[in-house]
């Protein structure tokens, strides 16, 4: 069982600043190095497709929307079923698959209330613009499906180019306090195709090649997106093959302090090598892992092999120095992650917790989950170091300084590339640097790869630093050679 959450407000004001919840069962945590378990889950199915048969028995689909009133998701596979089958020559049909950007925080910042109020109205703005000859309906959550009949390609296109912009004027409006954003992926269905179950799974490719926009927007399904899916699945499987057979290689990126021979801590870079000869690293990587889910598990089986190779240099006598480990949002939000995170680290490496820092891009911060905030809470807790990477690109993440035991906040070099000349933003920089300093926080630059970018992160304030112009990332056993043996 999952319990939400309710939203306190204790000023009177419209947005709560208060947030309890969320109780879970307690399950087992995840086989993160579990060599079957990885099999497993490389020959899963993916896809609608897939899942079509299961949601159409569930209760849920053959009961009526509650919410937005839409036909149930049982009725809607009938009905288009038919309507492929009895189309005639010349009829033009399209699918769209669409839901709501980030909708997981109107239910946990705002309310069910408020939650279901977005249901309601992106249910009215599809029947509105999409549904003229067709149907909609709600299968899970935020997730809706359209089928309808168009008769002309620039009709379409009209229609669809209405909705979206009917939905940004509704934004602009002040007596609107609901604002969100949709994407959508459209397929127009081909002469030659007869299995819904394929269309909507083509429909909702198009859905997840533009995922992660801000705003309103649609893509329509090509052949090009098809083959970029399949060499993405190709590419995780490849991933989780390359971590059933431990053949993930871990490098370690020193981290300075004052002069570059004051190793004080490095990261952990994970690094897989494809076959076409190319390496994967940690942004690429990372990337993936926030698709879909389905790597959600690389996070802790990178820290399991990190954990193992400084617990080695440990047994050693060499002095542990603090590494780092990106990890993503969804993967600390994962049942139990504090828990695994808490049995690799000090059960099974007898590591001290304050030898970890875990690195969080500000991104995540943007629209905190309370199950993100509560895990990253427990993290400080338990004394593992949390840092917020890629501070300042946006600026959205000094909410989160207020609530949440922050350890230190890390710049990026790219960043620095476009404001070195910008005095304003020199200022803005350097005051939040002093702010995390009062804070008792640490204050770090990473990809540094040039005199310039070290220069200003010198200048605002950074006390360490990390890039190829002082070392690149190295194998376990170099690292080890260069900067612990003598420690």
């Amino acid at each position: 069982m999952e319990v939400g959450t309710i939203s306190v407000s204790s000023s009177g004001e419209e947005k709560p600043d208060k947030v309890f919840g969320v109780t879970r069962l307690v399950e087992n945590p995840p086989a993160y190095a579990d060599p079957a378990a990885l099999e497993i889950a490389a020959a899963r199915p993916e896809g609608l497709e897939n899942k079509l048969v299961t949601m159409a028995k569930s209760a849920q689909a053959q009961a009526e929307d509650a919410i937005t009133g839409l036909v149930p998701y049982a009725v809607f596979l009938r009905r288009a079923e038919k309507m492929l089958a009895e189309r005639n020559e010349g009829d033009h049909i399209a699918v769209l698959c669409a839901d709501i950007n980030e909708f997981r925080k109107y239910s946990h910042h705002y309310g069910f209330s408020i939650s279901n109020e977005v249901l309601k109205r992106f249910s009215k703005v599809l029947l509105k613009y999409m549904t003229q000859n067709g149907m909609c309906t709600r299968v899970d959550g935020d997730y809706f499906v359209v089928i309808f009949q168009y008769t002309h390609h620039k009709d379409l296109l009209k229609s669809i180019s209405a909705m979206v912009h009917y939905q940004e004027e509704l934004d602009q409006k002040e007596e609107e306090r609901i604002h969100f954003g949709t994407t959508s992926g459209l397929y127009l269905v081909q002469p030659e195709d007869h299995e819904l179950g394929e269309i909507l799974e083509k429909a909702d490719l198009a859905r997840r090649s533009i995922k992660g926009l801000r705003g309103n927007h649609y893509a329509i399904y090509t052949d090009e997106l098809q083959k970029e899916r399949f060499k993405e699945e190709e590419v995780i499987r490849e991933i989780r093959r390359h971590m059933q057979d431990h053949n993930v290689e871990i490098c370690y990126l020193p981290r300075i302090q004052g002069s570059r021979d004051n190793i004080v801590g490095c990261k952990a870079i994970p690094r897989i090598q494809l076959k076409d000869g190319q390496y994967l690293e940690s942004e690429q990587l990372l990337r993936y892992m926030e698709r879909g889910g389905k790597l959600e598990e690389f996070a802790f089986y990178t820290l399991a092999n990190v954990c193992c190779n400084v617990g080695a240099w440990k047994a050693k006598g060499n002095q542990v120095i603090p590494f780092s480990v990106e990890m993503t949002a969804s993967q600390l939000s994962t049942k139990n992650a504090v828990a695994l995170i808490d049995d690799i680290v000090v059960t099974q490496n007898r590591l001290e917790p304050s030898d970890v820092i875990f690195e969080f891009q500000e991104r995540y911060f943007t629209e905190m989950t309370s199950v993100f905030e509560m895990a990253l809470e427990q993290l400080c807790r338990k004394g593992y170091q949390v840092v917020i990477s890629r501070f300042g690109s946006d600026h959205t993440a000094i909410h989160s300084l207020r609530n949440i035991p922050i350890t230190g906040i890390k710049f990026h070099g790219e960043h620095f590339a476009e404001n070195m000349t910008n005095d304003r933003e020199k200022i803005i920089l350097r005051k939040i640097v002093e702010m995390a300093k009062e804070l008792g926080m640490t204050v770090a630059c990473g990809g540094i790869y040039t005199g310039l970018q070290e220069e200003f992160a010198r200048e605002i304030g950074c006390d360490m630093l990390e890039g190829e112009i002082y070392y690149g990332a190295m194998r376990n056993n170099v690292f080890e050679k260069c900067f612990l043996t003598d420690k």
